[in-house]
């Protein structure tokens, strides 16, 4: 994965990057006993040397919308699920953001609306997914 992200990514510098993963529910993570996006995240930054953070989103709300809801309402279900901490340092150029699948990206829409407003900057924002149901 973290290879992946090197060579698909344009030249990002390490120093003004951050990876960050899509939380999951307390509870799911529980039960699995992983999050396999954080497990992604900490690969990819081992391979690139771009930092992680694994607590700069969290999941505010739990939902689980099917995969079968058409986009338009998977938009509305993911709305205000995710907030955005304050960064202790500078807020980054450009942010990462790592999931395992992605349907309709309305996660990873909702997750990069959520950076963007809560930082109050405009880092550039890549989404990264290892598959598309």
């Amino acid at each position: 994965m973290g290879l992946l992200i090197m060579e698909k990514l344009p030249k990002l510098e390490k120093e003004k990057s951050l990876i960050v993963p899509v939380p999951l529910t307390l509870g799911k993570e529980f039960r699995r006993g992983f999050n396999q996006s954080l497990i992604l995240a900490e690969e990819a930054g081992k391979v690139t040397g771009i930092p992680l953070s694994s607590t700069l989103l969290e999941r505010k709300l739990s939902f689980s919308p099917s995969a079968l809801l058409p986009k338009t309402e998977r938009e509305v279900a993911v709305k205000g699920v995710f907030r955005c901490r304050t960064l202790r340092t500078p807020p980054p150029d450009h942010i990462i953001l790592l999931d395992d699948v992605a349907t309709t990206l309305a996660t990873l829409t909702e997750c990069a609306r959520e950076i963007r407003r809560r930082l109050g900057k405009q880092p550039s924002l890549w989404c990264v997914t290892v598959a598309r149901s």
